[in-house]
């Protein structure tokens, strides 16, 4: 039996750099994710529910942009960006190849919103 765990293909590293300003900077993010994404199945059905609320679609989430860590899923690992939703007391995982675009909500002079 192999139990080897594989990593997801990392994204561009000028992508990257965004998600780490916006980490850096704690800013309030909003994600907008792929159809087809990854990350929304990690969350419980209460989690998702909350998610929603303080979504503007059910493909987005919001939140203050903690740090990165790593997930695994399917025993293949992911690179996630940690949001902290607004009101509520647990922080979300999202694996950044989800992210179809990165939007600030908090103003900066770094960006306002990337696309992936």
């Amino acid at each position: 039996m192999n139990n080897q765990i594989s990593t997801q293909s990392p994204i561009a590293c000028q992508l990257y750099d965004f998600i780490e300003i916006a980490c850096m900077y704690n800013l309030e993010v909003m994600l907008t994710l792929h159809p087809t994404a990854l990350s929304l199945s990690w969350l419980t059905t209460d989690d998702y529910a909350d998610v929603s609320q303080n979504s503007v679609a059910i493909n987005t989430i919001k939140g203050i942009a903690k740090n990165t860590t790593t997930k695994t899923f399917d025993a293949v690992k992911h690179e996630c960006i940690v949001l902290s939703p607004e009101h509520q007391q647990y922080n979300i995982a999202v694996a950044l190849t989800d992210i179809a675009i990165l939007t600030a909500i908090t103003e900066n002079p770094h960006f306002s919103e990337v696309h992936f």
